[in-house]
């Protein structure tokens, strides 16, 4: 590609793309983390928050170590579009070496997401049983549903439904699904 007479690539290797999704990764591990261990600042994630911004800067301002709470309060759930975005460019990749049919696409993305999705759920039972000392309710199974069918981003309140999380699996084997028939 050329812009204003000098030549650039723009590919990536696999490697690249391996090293970014672990940044990725890593970004969202620590948002995580540190959404749940005071003072919590406040992010501008699902909805933007004019007061969140200031509130970052006025506790990462006080010590090393709340300025890298703040920060990945506030920033680290831009991993999650790093992720999605190299998702897609190896996608784009993938592609343009092998065309492959509808259903060997789609039975290759299921078989990476759909045992840890499964796997999340069963701990997720485990977890309620032995350390909350109760069974899952009944009608949680909806929202078990929604996640298991991938379509839980698609109705309303489900997206984030049982564990926040878990809206990237619908996400993203949606986005595969457009990506197919685009």
């Amino acid at each position: 590609m050329t812009f204003k007479g000098t030549s650039f690539s723009l590919s990536l290797t696999k490697d690249q793309t391996l090293m970014l999704k672990a940044i990725g990764i890593l970004l969202i591990v620590l948002h995580n983390f540190s959404r749940w261990v005071d003072p919590i600042t406040g992010e501008s994630e699902f909805t933007f928050s004019q007061s969140a911004l200031p509130t970052a800067i006025h506790i990462g301002s006080t010590n090393g170590w709340l300025f890298f709470k703040a920060f990945f309060n506030y920033f680290g759930h831009y991993g999650v579009q790093l992720f999605i975005f190299l998702s897609g460019y190896g996608l784009v990749q993938s592609y343009l070496h092998e065309k492959q049919s509808y259903i060997k696409y789609v039975y290759h993305r299921f078989q990476k997401l759909y045992p840890s999705l499964v796997v999340a759920i069963l701990f997720y039972m485990i977890y309620e049983v032995f350390a909350m000392h109760q069974f899952p309710k009944w009608d949680i199974i909806p929202n078990f549903l929604a996640h298991l069918t991938f379509t839980a981003t698609l109705l309303p309140f489900k997206g984030q439904s049982v564990n926040g999380p878990w809206w990237f699996y619908s996400a993203i084997f949606q986005l595969f699904y457009y990506f197919h028939y685009s």
